[in-house]
């Protein structure tokens, strides 16, 4: 029975991640995954980050938007999970942004620091602004980024949305839901 909360911190053991994977341990069975193995079947990608129904959606990622990821079509309605817009952005799911972190520095030290992260029923979006990035809160939507970017292209598009030409230091890191990354970073070379 998974009703029980048996190490007493308030969550039962059916919602824990003990193996953090972003699956919790009653989303692991449904997959038929180890609740105590991050990566069970051992091929680099952890249990929440594989593709169960093979639609190019990430099981943690169906169950937080409340798709089977058992079924490429959880809805039954003849478009595929992948291909629907779940939060109607006229962006398909399999291309949508799950986890993004940028980190720019300025010549001054100052920085402008801004982490997204795509969850069911909210977006969590912190940032710091100590440059004065225009409106700072509209980034992700202004980057407009698709999987397929290159790394240039991605550091063109964040300096363009962010406004800026000279920095000491950018690092953006992009985690689409397909399973998708791309890691970028570019210092300033310096003026002689």
């Amino acid at each position: 029975l998974l009703t029980a909360d048996t190490d007493q911190d308030g969550t039962k053991d059916a919602q824990e991640d003990t193996d953090q994977d972003e699956l919790s341990t009653k989303e692991e069975f449904g997959v038929g995954t180890s609740p105590v193995a991050s990566d069970s079947d051992k091929d680099g990608l952890t249990d929440g980050e594989e593709d169960k129904d093979t639609d190019r959606l990430d099981n943690s990622f169906e169950y937080e938007m409340g798709y089977n990821p058992n079924s490429s079509d959880s809805d039954r309605d003849g478009i595929a999970d992948s291909k629907e817009d779940i939060d109607s952005d006229g962006i398909a799911n399999a291309n949508e942004i799950k986890d993004i972190d940028i980190e720019l520095k300025n010549e001054k030290g100052q920085k402008f620091k801004l982490k997204y992260k795509l969850k069911k029923d909210k977006v969590k979006l912190e940032i710091k602004n100590e440059i004065g990035v225009k409106d700072a809160a509209t980034v992700i939507k202004r980057l407009n980024i698709t999987p397929g970017i290159t790394e240039e292209e991605l550091r063109t598009k964040v300096k363009e949305v962010l406004g800026v030409t000279t920095f000491k230091q950018l690092e953006v890191k992009v985690k689409f839901v397909n399973g998708q990354k791309i890691k970028t970073s570019q210092k300033d070379k310096e003026k002689k």
